[in-house]
C-alpha cells in the first residue's frame, strides 16, 4: 500500500500567515525609522537656515545701531520687524527689540532681543549685545575720551616745544 504524503511537502496556511505577520512587523519598524530620519533631516535643515538668517539679522541690527543717532528722547534705535530676504529664508520673519544694556553709556550700546518666526510661529528668542561702532564727528568731539585725548595731545605738544614737562620749566 501506498502511504499518503498530503501536506508534508509544502507550507501550511498557518505557517505562511505567521511569516507574513513577522515580515509586516519588521517592515513597519523599518518604515518608521525612515520617517524619523526624514524628520531629523528636516529639523537639521531648519536649524542651518536659522543660523544663516541669524547672522544676517545680527548684521542688520548692527547697521541699524550704527545708523541711529541718539537723542534725549530716544537713546535706543527703533525696533525692527522684517521678512527675511534670502532665497532659502522665504518662510522666515524676524523682529529685533533694542533694550538698554546698562553696560554702556546711554546711546552707545544695547541688548537686542531677536525673535525668528518660521511660518508664523515664534522660535526661541536670542539676546545679543550690540555696541555702536560708527560715530559722527560731532559725537566724537563731545565724548569724554576725545576731550581727554585732546588735552593729552596739547600737553605733549607743549612738552615738545618747551623742552620738557611743564614742571621742569
Amino acid at each position: 500500500m501506498k502511504k499518503s504524503t498530503r501536506g508534508e511537502d509544502g507550507f501550511t496556511l498557518l505557517e505562511i500567515l505567521m511569516a507574513m505577520i513577522i515580515l509586516a512587523v519588521g517592515g513597519v519598524g523599518v518604515l518608521s525609522l525612515f520617517a524619523a530620519a526624514v524628520g531629523l533631516q528636516y529639523d537639521a535643515v531648519i536649524d542651518q537656515r536659522k543660523a544663516l538668517i541669524m547672522s544676517d539679522v545680527a548684521a542688520d541690527a548692527q547697521q541699524v545701531m550704527n545708523a541711529h543717532t541718539p537723542v534725549k528722547d530716544q537713546m535706543l534705535p527703533p525696533d525692527i520687524d522684517r521678512t527675511a530676504t534670502a532665497q532659502f529664508a522665504r518662510d522666515f520673519e524676524y523682529s529685533v527689540e533694542f533694550r538698554g544694556a546698562g553696560l554702556f553709556p546711554p546711546g552707545e550700546g544695547a541688548v537686542a532681543e531677536i525673535t525668528l518666526f518660521y511660518r508664523g510661529n515664534a522660535l526661541e528668542p536670542v539676546r545679543r549685545i550690540f555696541q555702536r561702532t560708527v560715530f559722527s564727528q560731532s559725537e566724537i568731539e563731545r565724548s569724554v575720551s576725545y576731550e581727554r585725548d585732546k588735552k593729552a595731545d596739547a600737553e605733549k605738544s607743549s612738552e615738545d616745544e618747551g623742552g620738557g614737562p611743564p614742571e621742569n620749566r
